[in-house]
């Protein structure tokens, strides 16, 4: 018996997102160090949803400092695996 049985409902998957693609978090203004023509974007390697201050956020791992980032302002590119 699967979920959709038991439920009597569909499973919602709009939101998954493939796992290793690369993630864009948003840096507010205030957090960022450089002057305000830089992106204000880390690219990441999305690693799952997490539970921050009571809200659903993404996970994302910075390879070149090696940081794990917890945010709700992001964006993905589905196309592109950089881990690969």
């Amino acid at each position: 018996m699967n979920d959709e049985e038991l439920t009597n409902s569909l499973s919602n998957i709009k939101n998954l997102i493939p796992f290793g693609c690369l993630l864009y978090i948003y840096v507010p203004k205030d957090n960022s160090t450089d002057w305000k023509l830089n992106p204000r974007s880390i690219p990441c390697v999305f690693l799952g949803f997490g539970n921050d201050q009571g809200m659903k956020c993404y996970i994302g791992y910075d390879i070149k400092t090696g940081k794990l980032y917890h945010s709700v302002n992001v964006w993905w590119d589905e196309t592109f695996f950089p881990c690969r």
